[in-house]
C-alpha cells in the first residue's frame, strides 16, 4: 500500500475562539487535501499569542502543517515573527512582494507616496521561506520545511487563503509527496436510528480496517446516517480492499450487503442495494 500522506490545520485568531468569525477555512482546507490523496488528521484553532504558536508549531507531527491567520499588518498580528522565532531566521524585505502591495493600493487610487509603511512592511518576511504570492491580497503565504515536514502561511481571509492554496500549495504538496488517491463512497439512508444501524454493521464495520477502510456516521435532522469509506491507491497496482474503478460498486461493501440481506441483485448499484438490505424500515435518499 502506499504510503499515507498526513496534514494538520492550525487555525490563529482570537476572532475565531470568541465566535466572531467561523472557521469555514479548515473545513474547505480538508476537503482539498482529500481530493489529493491527503488525509486531515486534526484541526487545532488558538489565540494570537506567541507561546500558543510556538507551542502549536513544536507540537505538529504530519507530514504537512497548513496555518492561517495572523498575517495581517496591525499589531495582532503576530504569526510570521513568531515563524522567524520558530524557525531561527529574520524577516526580509521581499522586493517582488512589496511591487505587488504597491500595485494593489496603486489601483485602489493610492497615491505611491501615500502608501503606509505598515503596509509595506507586508512584504517582509522570513528569509528561509519560499514565497508563496498572494494575488488576491497583501499577505503572501510562506513554504517553510523541516526534517521532512513542510509548514504553510497562509492569510485567513478565505479567498486569498483559497488562491494561494490553489495556485501554490495544493500543486507543490502533490509533487513533494506522490499522495495516494483517496476514494470517497457515501450513502444517504432514512428510517433508521444511528444506534440500530450501527448494530446491524457491527460485523462489516470491524472488517474495514483490514481493508484500508474508514467508516463514519453522521445524525443530523432527516439525515440518519452519513458513510464515508475511504480507500488508497496501491501506487498504481490497482484498488486495495476490493474497490473497483471507474465508478464499480466496492466488492468488499457488494458482498457483505448481499450476504446481510440474503439476495442476489447482480447489476444493481451500492445504493440499491443498501435500500434492498434495509428495506422497508429505510430506504436510499
Amino acid at each position: 500500500m502506499a504510503q499515507e500522506i498526513t496534514a494538520e490545520i492550525i487555525s490563529i485568531g482570537d476572532e475565531l475562539l470568541i465566535g466572531q468569525t467561523i472557521n469555514t477555512n479548515a473545513g474547505w482546507m480538508g476537503e482539498q487535501l482529500a481530493l489529493i490523496g491527503v488525509r486531515a488528521k486534526r484541526v487545532l484553532t488558538i489565540s494570537d499569542d506567541r507561546t500558543e504558536i510556538l507551542n502549536a508549531l513544536a507540537a505538529a507531527t504530519c507530514d504537512v502543517v497548513l496555518i492561517t491567520g495572523g498575517l495581517g499588518p496591525t499589531k495582532d498580528d503576530i504569526t510570521k515573527y513568531t515563524l522567524c522565532e520558530f524557525f531561527g531566521t529574520r524577516l526580509v524585505r521581499n522586493k517582488e512582494a512589496e511591487a505587488r502591495v504597491r500595485e494593489i493600493f496603486m489601483k485602489l487610487g493610492r497615491h505611491p507616496k501615500d502608501i503606509l509603511d505598515v503596509n509595506l512592511a507586508q512584504a517582509d518576511l522570513p528569509e528561509s521561506c519560499s514565497v508563496l504570492p498572494n494575488e488576491r491580497g497583501t499577505a503572501s503565504g510562506m513554504w517553510f520545511e523541516r526534517d521532512g515536514r513542510v509548514f504553510v502561511s497562509m492569510p485567513g481571509v478565505p479567498y486569498e487563503m483559497r488562491a494561494i492554496m490553489r495556485s501554490g500549495v495544493l500543486p507543490r504538496v502533490q509533487e513533494l509527496f506522490r499522495p495516494p488517491t483517496i476514494v470517497h463512497r457515501t450513502i444517504l439512508t432514512t428510517g433508521l436510528g444511528e444506534s440500530m444501524l450501527a448494530k446491524r454493521i457491527a460485523d462489516w464495520e470491524d472488517s474495514l480496517s483490514a481493508e484500508g477502510i474508514k467508516l463514519a456516521l453522521n445524525v443530523a435532522a432527516m439525515l440518519l446516517v452519513f458513510v464515508a469509506l475511504i480507500a488508497m491507491l496501491n501506487a498504481g497496482f490497482g484498488w486495495i480492499g476490493g474497490l473497483g474503478a471507474d465508478g464499480e460498486t466496492p466488492g468488499l461493501i457488494d458482498g457483505w450487503i448481499r450476504q446481510w440481506s440474503g439476495g442476489n441483485f447482480e447489476g444493481l448499484s451500492l445504493e440499491a442495494l443498501v435500500g434492498f438490505a434495509f428495506a422497508p424500515i429505510a430506504w436510499v435518499v
